[in-house]
């Protein structure tokens, strides 16, 4: 089973790439980052696996990227990341 999906995205991305996938990639696209390209690049899926092996070659893919970024652009997001904090009652 699937935990999260996850994204690479530029670390200075306003946008949701899970709820605002057009405003997040014209950014990505306008701004040269392309995030969505690189990780085609690296990435290896295949419809012949598994979900369980596709989600862990885009993990892995993911990774390779940000342990190569050496200017610190890129960053993995999950969709909690995004969700706003609860406030308590107090």
């Amino acid at each position: 089973m699937i935990k999260e999906e996850s994204f690479l995205t530029s670390v200075n991305n306003p946008w949701n790439p899970f709820d605002q996938f057009k405003r997040w990639y014209l950014f990505e696209m306008t701004e040269g980052y392309d995030a969505c390209g690189m990780l085609a690049r690296v990435e290896r899926t295949s419809p012949e696996f598994t979900e369980e092996e596709n989600h862990a070659e885009h993990e892995r893919a993911i990774a390779a990227i940000l342990a190569s970024d050496f200017t610190n652009s890129y960053k993995r997001v999950v969709e909690s990341d995004y969700k706003a904090p609860v406030k308590s009652k107090n």
